[in-house]
């Protein structure tokens, strides 16, 4: 959305941004996953069909 170039950037700019942070819940004490985490899950656990529910779930939001 923001023209984020890989995950690893992804991960850094929710590591720096409060916003998205507070947008998702997570409090400032909370350490974010690394990007390798966030890389296995969209590799092997994510399916199609989740990230349409969970785009679903933010509109909804």
């Amino acid at each position: 959305m923001y023209g984020l170039p890989s995950l690893r950037r992804t991960a850094e700019e929710v590591r720096l941004i409060v916003a998205y942070r507070w947008f998702v819940g997570d409090s400032l004490q909370e350490e974010t996953p690394h990007f390798s985490t966030v890389s296995y899950n969209f590799g092997h656990r994510f399916t199609e069909e989740t990230i349409n529910q969970s785009f679903a779930w933010i509109w909804r939001k």
